[in-house]
């Protein structure tokens, strides 16, 4: 099945939100597949039409949470040319997905989700893949001659480190002010940005 036809079915949809908002409540252990079902307004049956386990849900669950960030980042990347740039959108698309879609982010922002190997395996999968599309963003900057040359790895990892720290502030309610409008996200791309030049 293509990721992107994985998602369609109006049912199955239902059934990820659902889980969503109930693991990210009660994290994996705690959810229940009868709440799921009420939350998505199916049969406990019909979960289990869809996913062969609560696991399984879970892993579907991950995907469909970083596909959907991933479609967004690429629409709002188009036409971002220079790496401030790119820096200060990266910052401002992460920020509010992570303030819009609150209980995807606390699922997102887990460092430890208490499941198993194979669900570990996919989000660590996720996270190298995310510090190698930085490190590439780095690497072109380095090119382009609009950063000194650096490890692009360890500055993907601070960006990331950076960007995971003032998006659960978001995400926990400790910023007020919508994403972007607040001073910590360009204090940070600034910090980033100084220490690179």
């Amino acid at each position: 099945m293509n990721i992107n036809d994985r998602f369609c079915g109006d049912k199955r949809l239902r059934i990820i939100e659902a889980a969503i908002a109930v693991f990210s409540r009660k994290g994996f252990h705690g959810a229940k597949v009868e709440e799921i079902a009420e939350v998505a307004e199916v049969g406990k049956g019909t979960v289990y039409e869809y996913f062969k386990s609560k696991k399984d849900l879970f892993l579907e669950m991950v995907l469909y949470i970083h596909k959907k960030y991933e479609d967004i980042a690429a629409r709002e990347f188009l036409g971002v040319i220079t790496f401030r740039q790119r820096l200060q959108e990266f910052f401002r698309v992460t920020l509010e997905f992570l303030h819009q879609h609150k209980e995807m982010a606390l699922i997102l922002l887990a460092d430890h989700p208490p499941v198993d190997g194979d669900v570990n395996r996919l989000i660590l999968l996720k996270k190298q893949q995310q510090v190698s599309k930085v490190s590439k963003m780095v690497e072109h900057a380095i090119e382009q001659g609009e950063i000194r040359p650096v490890n692009p790895k360890a500055v993907a990892q601070l960006i990331l480190g950076s960007l995971a720290m003032v998006g659960s502030q978001v995400v926990l309610g400790e910023e007020e002010k919508e994403p972007g409008d607040g001073k910590l996200e360009q204090d940070v791309i600034d910090i980033i940005m100084r220490g690179l030049k």
